[in-house]
């Protein structure tokens, strides 16, 4: 097991000695199994949260009616929480009630994988639901009952998959079945949840793995579907915009209106698409056309996703590169006059946008003529 960070073991020290109960618990204890460097550090603890606070002076009440203390500690911070029970869930998300647990057990049972429910005291690892076995099984399995599981937080089925495609593991044929049978719940959840579950598996090692949830129709209602091409996904750069693109490309470019994703990051998405249904011919001033619509990020892109997913040849990014690397002009601000020249040769102010445009357009097709004295040329033989 790899070591949690030094101030979680402080934490937890700390607890322990004022005579709390205190283990890190969930994707830390996890991934410290697994070998991989903690990231965030969860910790729950028979104290209740003002005793947390009291003997944590930075500290602060963040979970509100999940009793959930952020302490920040050393150069760290972890969540703390006390041993929690839960009632219902009437909305296929959130408890309907939230209680303290009687002890560490309890608190477990409520949780959704057993991957996540290791624990740590500090010293040895507390293994009360299998959690270490599924581990080495690379298995994904619900706590307990799995539909009810699902029933009770239908994001969880999201969850599921995004943990098989970030670790690379099989979901168990109990809970594969029962997320299924469960995705209706997934149109009671808000799509922005989806989309960061959605986003999280792309950029995935094995994004692939959601293909059983599309094959489903469980994600058609944000227009989301099935597609042979999607084993192609990992082969791709793993930034959200360029597996996200692809994604869409491949599985239904409707949701990208569904998806409620930030401006830009749908600016950059439908530039992709509009490149990939207008792949310049391979011909360098067709090339720097596009250029010149589509930012350089957008035009990357789309070409490495039109050379993976479709076979497309990868001239479109060498004469990319090359046109930039010569620093040849594709855009009026790389034309050698600007409108002021026009405006002193005598071209009217409204005009000089035109002008310019066109002027372009012909050193497109023949950079030597960028220079001041033939551009102001071309005007006078208007």
């Amino acid at each position: 097991m790899k070591q949690l960070p030094q101030y979680a073991l402080e934490i937890l020290n700390i607890l322990q000695n004022a005579g709390f109960e205190a283990y890190a618990v969930g994707g830390c204890v996890r991934d410290a199994v697994m070998g991989k460097t903690a990231t965030d550090t969860d910790i729950t603890t028979s104290a209740k949260p003002e005793e947390i606070q009291a003997l944590f002076p930075r500290s602060v009440l963040t979970g509100g009616a999940y009793f959930t203390v952020t302490v920040f500690h050393g150069n760290g911070k972890a969540e703390i929480t006390p041993f929690r029970s839960e009632g219902g869930y009437s909305d296929s998300r959130r408890p309907d009630t939230v209680g303290f647990a009687g002890g560490l057990a309890d608190d477990l049972k409520r949780r959704d994988f057993t991957v996540n429910t290791l624990c740590f005291d500090g010293v040895r690892i507390i293994d009360l639901l299998g959690g270490r076995a599924d581990i080495q099984a690379k298995v994904i399995r619900c706590v307990g009952d799995a539909e009810r599981r699902f029933n009770e937080d239908a994001l969880r089925i999201m969850r599921a998959f995004r943990f098989a495609a970030t670790l690379g593991f099989d979901i168990e044929g109990g809970t594969l079945n029962a997320a299924i049978s469960c995705a209706d719940g997934l149109k009671r959840i808000s799509v922005e949840r989806i989309r960061d579950e959605l986003i999280k598996t792309a950029v995935s090692p094995a994004p692939e793995r959601i293909d059983h949830l599309l094959e489903s129709g469980a994600l058609g209602f944000i227009g989301l579907h099935s597609s042979p091409l999607l084993p192609k996904l990992a082969s791709l750069p793993s930034d959200t915009e360029t597996r996200l693109s692809a994604l869409l490309e491949m599985c239904g470019r409707d949701a990208l209106d569904r998806l409620k994703l930030p401006t830009r990051q749908k600016r950059v998405i439908r530039g992709v698409f509009d490149l990939l249904d207008c792949f310049p011919a391979q011909k360098k001033n067709a090339v720097k056309r596009a250029m010149n619509v589509f930012s350089a990020e957008v035009f990357l892109i789309a070409a490495t996703i039109g050379e993976t997913i479709y076979g497309k040849p990868h001239e479109y990014s060498d004469l990319f590169f090359e046109i930039a690397e010569r620093k040849e002009p594709y855009r009026l601000s790389d034309l050698e006059l600007n409108g002021q020249d026009l405006l002193s040769a005598g071209i009217r102010d409204s005009e000089i946008g035109g002008e310019l445009k066109r002027l372009l357009e012909s050193v497109i097709d023949n950079p030597e003529i960028n220079t001041k004295e033939r551009l102001l040329a071309l005007l006078k033989r208007q």
